[in-house]
């Protein structure tokens, strides 16, 4: 019993086909030249989104940092060093819960927790301590962030600076 594609199916096949620019003829239609030209442009073009997302994200005002699921820092953008006075470097590989004031522990790990989870993220009210001693308000949220498989490993992190807010 040989098994064969549903007649109705074959119009959107070879739309698809079509649409990917394989075209009726297959793949020797398009030249091995012509293959490689496309995936290096889209490549180039992937590159330099990531380099304007990558730009934004570090000239942003806002903490913004990327944590694993153990908490360790994979990437913190320039406020940490503005804000904390910690370079990038500096944090990498440490864990972030560790900044974060004892009485606020709690709701920092619920706030992750969530993340890790998928789960709508809440805003929530931490202090970061800061090098000289003092401590930074902060409101913060996580998001879960899906690898290629889609399972969520890493939080990324936004929290913005209340410290002026919570003095008045």
């Amino acid at each position: 019993m040989t098994s064969s594609l549903p007649l109705w199916l074959l119009p959107m096949v070879l739309g698809v086909l079509v649409g990917a620019g394989v075209g009726l003829w297959g793949i020797r239609r398009w030249g091995k030249k012509s293959v490689e030209r496309a995936v290096e442009e889209r490549t180039r073009g992937l590159e330099g989104v990531s380099r304007r997302f990558r730009l934004m994200v570090d000239q942003a005002f806002d903490l913004v940092a990327v944590v694993d699921a153990a908490g360790e820092v994979d990437y913190v953008n320039r406020a940490y060093g503005r804000l904390l006075g910690h370079t990038q470097e500096e944090l990498r590989g440490r864990v972030l819960a560790e900044m974060i004031h004892p009485r606020d522990q709690e709701a920092w790990q619920r706030m992750i927790d969530r993340a890790l989870r998928g789960e709508t993220a809440e805003e929530t009210v931490v202090r970061y301590r800061q090098p000289n001693g003092g401590w930074l308000y902060t409101e913060a949220v996580a998001h879960g962030l899906p690898g290629t498989d889609w399972l969520i490993r890493h939080e990324v992190i936004h929290a913005r600076d209340i410290s002026a807010r919570r003095k008045s």
